[in-house]
């Protein structure tokens, strides 16, 4: 999500065994009861300024590929 708390986690942390990743449209996002609810949220970091996010499927497969590598 592009507008991530200050709280948000790097992407590339340990993860709990059973983990549950939810990921919201590009449109409407993750609904503030979710994100209330949730243990943190994650952010990948852009390492430009010419881009401000990814687009959702994108980011989503950064983040299960990185789930499944501390996993292993």
């Amino acid at each position: 999500m592009s507008n991530l708390s200050s709280e948000a986690v790097h992407y590339n942390q340990e993860y709990a065994k059973k983990s549950i990743l939810i990921v919201g449209n590009e449109q409407k996002g993750v609904s503030n009861q979710l994100i209330k609810n949730s243990d943190y949220q994650i952010k990948i970091p852009m390492y430009t300024d010419k881009i401000q996010s990814l687009n959702v499927f994108v980011a989503t497969g950064i983040l299960l590929f990185n789930m499944k590598q501390k996993s292993q």
